[in-house]
Order: C-alpha cells, then sequence, then structure tokens
C-alpha cells in the first residue's frame, strides 16, 4: 500500500486481441482498494481478458493473461500500454 489518502490509478482494459480496447481513471484510497474495482470492471465485461493497473509510472498489478500478451506482442513489461482509440 502507498501510504493513506486518495490517489488516481488508470486501468487498461485488455481485448480478446491482446490489444487495450478501454481505458478508465478513477479514485481509490489504496492499492488494495483500486484493484478491488479492477476485478470487478473486469468480471463485468465479458469481452475483455485481461488488465493492466497503474498510478503515475507504478505498475499495481498485471494479471496473468495481460503478461502473456505483452511477451507476444513484443511490449515493454515496464511502460504503461497505449490505449487503442
Amino acid at each position: 500500500m502507498r501510504g493513506l489518502g486518495m490517489g488516481t490509478y488508470r486501468l487498461f482494459l485488455i481485448g480478446q486481441t491482446g490489444s487495450v480496447v478501454s481505458e478508465r481513471q478513477y479514485e481509490a484510497q489504496s492499492d488494495e482498494s483500486a484493484l478491488m474495482v479492477a476485478r470487478k470492471l473486469l468480471s463485468t465485461d465479458q469481452t475483455m481478458v485481461g488488465f493492466e493497473l497503474w498510478q503515475g509510472s507504478s505498475r499495481i498489478a498485471l494479471n496473468a493473461l495481460a503478461t502473456r500478451m505483452r511477451a507476444a506482442r513484443r511490449l515493454s513489461p515496464n511502460a504503461p500500454p497505449k490505449s487503442g482509440h
């Protein structure tokens, strides 16, 4: 956990092709709270297969499927993805 107070998080939802198809920004009180929101958003959209969660330049979470897709597309694992729109 990064500290007290609200933080701004960016969530990149990844579609079946491995591309970012949706980017959302939201406030959360902790990394754990932000991760809970990310998992909930992923579970409510059947077209999404993975996500990356970032706060500033720090990656908070990257699920296993997103990791494999980034590797297959030879994308840098240490940089936020680019939105597909």
